[in-house]
């Protein structure tokens, strides 16, 4: 979710260019309009061309330290910072605001947007106090050469108000939102773009407070306002689109939430690179949209888009890609195709081991998940190597991870022991007995069941001895928990029952059928 503020950015560029552009040579003039009104309709690779023409043709014109130079600049590196190229743009600001100091002192309103452009690009690269510091200079220099209720006043409240956001200050950021639509329904009237933003500010802030019904409402003015003074194709309407979609979908809905996120997904890969963080952004959302609403299928290429998107943009074995890696294994999972899930698994096992070790929770989880894939289709081959990783990464798993694991030990001890591979089996049924009995969910009861498989076993290789002290234990554990005749004590007795047999002890075997009333007395 974003905060517009790029709107209210290029509005004031805009304004700075018309008011001193009337007294200078034509072409410059008119190269500075076309990148301005190219940048407004979405162009944004021929803006940022047309803009670097306007700033050759302003230095050929005035020289290399002019206060025009520094409004081409300043345009200029606002292109490249709409398009995520904030490298390109943060030399080109700080020469702006360098020349603009020297020519017209530090606290000339003309100052005021290289201040909110730079303070901006600071934000975007989490550099908080000194964006502060800008922002805070900016609307000084407004308060005190502007009346209250000046428009370019508003921008600067908007614009501390989202730096706030940004640091979780929200009762800090309010009341400068307020003021700011306030100002601005009362110079520029009530549908106006600029009230828009400050419409989709306040409500994006009502949002993070969990503030939802003092949010739709706002959303709701906002959105026809963007629709009719933006274009279609606005990177800024995409951007509203996306906060209505996610008000939605925090309220769980979902077929509200997914047309919104369906065209700000168009609008993003109309006017940005394939590979832009905002396009990966809108591709998400709409596969998370999807899985909400198990739309597996629906999810599945949007989440192939963002992969071979990433990969591009991060390499693919980058940590970051995660989590994206993991949303489409899930998906994978839930249409039951194991073979690509595996594929998925097996690469995200691989980035978590270089980069956080092959025992880091997160990692253990991903084992999991791999070892849950290869059991449920009864591969012995593929699971069997899985058995010393699974029983060593036992000792690091986290809580919410626990229970599954425990399901794995027991589902791949009893495929070991259909292979005949007894020790191995035994392993992995004794620690999944010894981490149940350490969950205090489970307690000794939920291990008893566990021990009887496992003296199962003992009783199929004629480890008698073994097998009649792990059923004895599991009986204990039993009835200090059920009445005779539950249906586990009653397994568990009648499987002792079948092995006294089989060893000819007989009365024995009597014995306990009358003891857990598996059988009626004689009578007499």
């Amino acid at each position: 979710m974003k905060i517009i503020a790029g709107i209210i950015l290029s509005i004031a560029i805009a304004v700075s260019l018309t008011d001193i552009a009337h007294s200078q040579k034509p072409s410059w003039e008119e190269l500075t309009r076309r990148s301005i009104g190219l940048y407004r309709g979405g162009r944004y690779d021929e803006a940022i061309r047309t803009a670097r023409e306007a700033l050759d043709a302003t230095e050929a014109t005035f020289g290399p330290d002019h206060p025009m130079v520094a409004k081409s600049l300043n345009n200029l590196a606002q292109m490249y910072t709409s398009r995520g190229e904030r490298e390109k743009a943060e030399p080109l600001f700080e020469r702006a605001r360098s020349i603009l100091m020297k020519t017209l002192g530090e606290d000339h309103p003309d100052t005021v947007p290289t201040l909110n452009n730079l303070a901006g690009l600071y934000m975007d690269q989490e550099r908080y106090a000194a964006a502060e510091s800008l922002y805070e200079k900016a609307l000084s220099i407004r308060e005190k050469h502007l009346d209250k209720n000046h428009p370019d006043l508003a921008t600067s409240l908007n614009n501390l108000a989202v730096l706030y956001v940004r640091q979780k200050r929200y009762t800090d950021a309010e009341p400068l939102y307020k003021r700011s639509l306030s100002i601005r329904e009362k110079i520029l009237g009530k549908n106006d773009p600029d009230v828009a933003a400050t419409l989709n500010n306040l409500a994006e802030l009502y949002m993070r407070q969990g503030r939802f019904i003092d949010a739709e409402p706002l959303f709701e003015r906002a959105l026809p306002i963007f629709e009719r003074t933006l274009g279609k194709n606005s990177i800024d309407l995409a951007t509203f689109l996306n906060n209505l979609a996610e008000l939605y979908v925090d309220q769980k809905r979902y077929e509200a939430a997914e047309p919104l996120h369906r065209r700000a997904l168009s609008i993003r890969e109309k006017t940005l690179d394939k590979e832009h963080p905002d396009v990966a952004i809108s591709l998400n959302n709409l596969a998370m949209i999807y899985i909400h609403q198990e739309k597996y299928a629906e999810a599945e290429p949007v989440y192939e888009r963002l992969i071979t998107a990433r990969e591009k943009t991060l390499g693919p074995d980058h940590p970051d890609m995660l989590t994206t890696l993991k949303n489409a294994a899930v998906i994978y999972m839930m249409q039951e195709k194991a073979e690509e899930a595996e594929l998925i698994y097996t690469r995200i096992l691989a980035i978590q081991e270089q980069t956080v070790g092959a025992y880091n929770p997160e990692a253990v989880s991903t084992l999991i998940n791999l070892a849950r894939i290869y059991v449920d289709e009864g591969d012995f081959e593929r699971a069997a190597p899985l058995s010393p990783r699974l029983l060593e990464a036992s000792e690091h798993v986290s809580s919410k991870d626990r229970p599954a694991l425990i399901s794995i030990l027991i589902r791949l001890a009893r495929l070991t022991e259909d292979e005949f591979e007894y020790e191995s089996a035994e392993s992995l049924y004794k620690r999944a007995i010894e981490m149940k009995e350490q969950n205090p969910q489970e307690g000794y009861t939920g291990a008893a069941v566990t021990i009887s498989n496992l003296a199962g076993m003992y009783m199929d290789q004629e480890k008698y001895e073994e097998a009649e002290r792990h059923y004895m234990r599991a009986l204990v554990i039993l009835e200090r928990a059920h009445v005779k005749d539950h249906s586990h004590v009653r397994a568990v007795a009648g499987n002792l029952v079948v092995m006294y047999r089989q060893m000819g002890r007989e009365e024995d075997a009597k014995k306990l059928e009358l003891q857990m009333g598996l059988v009626e007395p004689e009578e007499e």
